[in-house]
């Protein structure tokens, strides 16, 4: 199908995403890879939303794929916009629906079992171990290279070079022996991935914004295994409390995102997140058989703002060396949290 290209929506490096007209008139989403690694992002989504959909049938919550290729995918256009866009805006109360709505089916469909039901025994116990190295190794690779290098061994006038504070501050991953100690938190097995990148910005409004409107989740991610995306979705609760609440608001005060992404009456803290879904049913369903979620919830948070600080160097639209010292105040901050935690748990 040929698309009329209307504008292009900004986005990361590597990868385009346009806003597009069929020739009949729809709009929609022309989601363009320009690297292998973003390819394999997309056709994984694609195969996410479709086999997750097949999965829950008229429970789905995912878009329907028009189109994909090798390094392309195209989708439905929403034109009421995401909740993150919501979230700026005065409607604190409809923002707190939606967005413990969302929540919720991300814990609702972690008690789906697909017929290739596996419990990934191996994985689980692995997963805070290996998604932690997962981000370090991004970041590794960020400031190999020279701008990441030049980055690193710069710092604030009288503070010594990052590359110190980072190493000292990551220090827990390179520990084999320490680390190990975040697998006890890990969780007994992962679920089918209901998002696994779940930023507001990721969840889509499929109607006018009230309670009840349907919702869509997009930009997927699960580990596949026999076929399906698995994921534990305690993940999907740090990385909505790593972006929304922490990442997006300081970014916004340092200039780098409108100032309302800070402040706007409608945004959610962190204490607003928790108090939603502690209080959902299928997350209570959920922690009654998860013990150490709580304390996994502080690891996660700071995998995802481990994972953060190399996306803004290699990827970020502009400034991404002051977008990534941001976002490595933030880490630093909860590394220490998380090793306190270790220490007191070991």
């Amino acid at each position: 199908m040929r698309y009329r290209l209307l504008r292009q929506i900004p986005t990361n490096r590597g990868r385009s995403v346009y806003l597009a007209e069929t020739p009949s008139g729809d709009r929609v989403l022309v989601k363009r890879a320009h690297t292998e690694a973003w390819a394999a992002d997309l056709r994984d989504q694609a195969r996410h939303f479709m086999v997750m959909g097949e999965l829950l049938g008229e429970r789905s919550i995912y878009p329907a794929v028009l189109e994909h290729s090798d390094d392309s995918l195209v989708l439905p256009f929403y034109e009421h916009g995401s909740l993150d866009e919501l979230s700026r805006g005065p409607s604190r109360c409809i923002v707190r629906v939606l967005t413990r709505d969302a929540l919720s089916h991300v814990f609702m469909i972690a008690g789906f079992r697909p017929p290739a039901d596996s419990p990934l025994p191996q994985v689980a116990r692995d997963y805070l171990a290996h998604a932690a190295r997962a981000r370090l190794g991004r970041l590794d690779r960020a400031v190999s290279g020279p701008e990441g290098c030049d980055w690193s061994r710069t710092s604030a006038a009288g503070q010594p070079p990052r590359i110190h504070e980072i190493e000292e501050s990551v220090a827990w991953i390179r520990d084999e022996a320490f680390l190990a100690r975040s697998c006890e938190l890990g969780p007994t097995r992962l679920v089918p991935a209901a998002h696994g990148d779940f930023g507001l910005n990721n969840v889509m409004l499929a109607e006018k914004p009230a309670a009840g409107a349907r919702l869509v989740f997009i930009d997927t991610r699960g580990i596949w295994c026999d076929g399906y995306p698995w994921w534990d979705p305690i993940m999907d609760l740090a990385t909505v409390i790593a972006f929304h609440c922490r990442i997006e608001p300081a970014l916004a005060r340092a200039g780098e995102l409108p100032g309302d992404m800070a402040d706007a009456a409608a945004r959610l803290r962190e204490a607003d997140i928790l108090r939603l879904i502690t209080g959902d049913a299928a997350f209570v369903a959920w922690a009654g058989s998860d013990e150490h979620w709580r304390k996994r919830l502080e690891v996660e948070i700071a995998i995802r703002l481990l994972g953060n600080i190399g996306v803004q160097l290699t990827t970020a639209p502009r400034n991404p060396g002051l977008r990534a010292a941001v976002v490595l105040g933030l880490y630093v901050r909860q590394a220490r949290r998380v090793v306190g935690l270790l220490n007191g748990h070991g």
